[in-house]
């Protein structure tokens, strides 16, 4: 079913743990953790839905999920902003956005992104670790990685193959390190 609501917020201290969940066609957003909130999503199924960590919660962490957007115009992806301290890990992304900013710090590894795009912007702080981007990212941002505004990216053994748009753009006074 399409939602008309944003399926689950965590405030204050509270913790939010998901297994093998399915979030599903969310045109509000997803799954949202603020203040000092704590948000583990695990082996899900993300469709046209999104996944926020807006929280300094000590456990901030999506693993092991399949993100994946089909609506153009439909928002799809995982956001990282407010200061958050979130990991990212062994993913599989499809159509889909990962959106780093507003002084978050946000490890990646392991991730597989197709048709998608890694983006870190504002005063975000990202480091990503054996990545994979392949396919085509002319249908979203046009390119794979893209920095802009004061943000900041480190990649390392990662790989970029078979992609339609640019691999990594990198503007204003954002810094990259590949």
């Amino acid at each position: 079913q399409k939602s008309q609501a944003i399926l689950g917020t965590f405030r204050g201290s509270s913790i939010g743990q998901f297994l093998q969940c399915v979030f599903r066609k969310s045109t509000k957003g997803g799954v949202i953790s603020l203040e000092n909130s704590q948000l583990l999503v695990d082996s899900c199924k993300v469709e046209e839905a999104t996944v926020e960590f807006n929280s300094t919660g000590e456990i901030n962490a999506i693993r092991g999920c399949t993100l994946e957007g089909n609506t153009e115009g439909l928002r799809t992806g995982i956001t990282a902003g407010m200061n958050s301290i979130v990991r990212i890990v062994n993913n599989t992304i499809r159509s889909s956005i990962v959106d780093v900013k507003d002084q978050a710090n946000v490890k990646l590894c392991d991730n597989n992104y197709t048709n998608s795009s890694l983006i870190v912007w504002g005063t975000g702080i990202a480091a990503a670790d054996k990545e994979t981007f392949t396919g085509d990212c002319t249908r979203g941002a046009g390119y794979a990685c893209g920095i802009s505004e004061s943000g900041s990216l480190t990649i390392r053994d990662s790989s970029f193959s078979n992609l339609n748009g640019f691999a990594i753009i990198s503007y204003d006074n954002s810094h990259c390190s590949v």
